[in-house]
């Protein structure tokens, strides 16, 4: 299964500021991107004389990215091209791939790539308390919030109303691989979802447990998934380019979106 990437559409930069280019004798291809050709004559104003191979390439990779992404083949020759180049992909991703975020959000523990948790969990005390009944006070309108002061064992989540945070950072979403493995297998049996709450049984300990609606969360934590979902449209377009390189170059690996060596490096 290939990778699917996590950029930002700032991931598209490479170091563009280069020293004075040496000369070529050709104005051979380099590298091509669905028709459009960077040659070697357009290299000679971007990469640095005696710059190492990594260099040239991360230049390479950059172009590829931006030609993918804009379908422009316009020459770019100067470090100004390219930068103005860089801005207008940015754009058109973020024009693009603006919902992805919300829409790879909202598959919940369908996406089984999705990153993060945004969750919101009441324990309750189950000799004393049935989950159902704290359901069916969910279902007919009372908020989780208020849910989780009334019923929730763990002081912390009564005072968060319930919001389940990174204790060491206050990050409102927690990196799912910073969960026990158990817990995703746990909530999929019980069948939770986006703002649909489920009992859960975590070796003993019962739990009613949802994921956050989308519009509950903080921009900070759209963010995550914003990024998310551009890597997932980013990785869309390059597995539908075409892409070749001069093999002095390397060649284009596309489930990184990169120039690499022949070796793969």
């Amino acid at each position: 299964m290939k990778r699917r990437l996590a950029l930002t559409a700032g991931a598209l930069v490479a170091a563009v500021a280069f020293s004075s280019c040496s000369s070529v004798e050709t104005d051979a291809v380099v590298a091509t991107a669905n028709g459009h050709k960077l040659t070697e004559s357009q290299l000679q104003h971007l990469v640095g004389k005696e710059s190492d191979g990594a260099t040239v390439r991360n230049l390479v990779t950059t172009w590829v990215q931006v030609a993918i992404v804009t379908d422009d083949g316009t020459p770019v020759n100067s470090t100004d091209d390219l930068k103005a180049r860089i801005t207008t992909a940015q754009a058109a991703l973020n024009a693009a791939a603006g919902d992805q975020g919300q829409v790879s959000y909202e598959k919940g523990l369908t996406d089984a790539d999705l990153p993060y948790f945004c969750l919101e969990a009441i324990p309750y005390d189950a000799a004393t308390v049935e989950g159902q009944a704290i359901l069916d006070e969910l279902a007919a309108g009372t908020a989780f919030a208020d849910a989780a002061v009334k019923y929730s064992t763990d002081t912390t989540l009564q005072k968060s109303g319930g919001v389940v945070t990174n204790t060491s950072t206050g990050d409102e979403c927690i990196a799912k691989d910073s969960f026990s493995p158990d817990l995703a297998i746990a909530m999929r049996k019980a069948g939770v979802g986006v703002a649909v709450p489920a009992i859960v049984d975590l070796q003993g300990t019962k739990a009613i447990i949802e994921i956050r609606p989308y519009a509950a969360i903080g921009e900070g934590a759209k963010t995550l998934f914003n990024t998310y979902g551009v890597g997932l449209y980013l990785q869309g377009l390059y597995d539908k380019a075409a892409v070749t390189v001069n093999p002095r170059y390397g060649r284009w690996d596309g489930v990184h979106g990169a120039v690499v060596g022949l070796s793969g490096s």
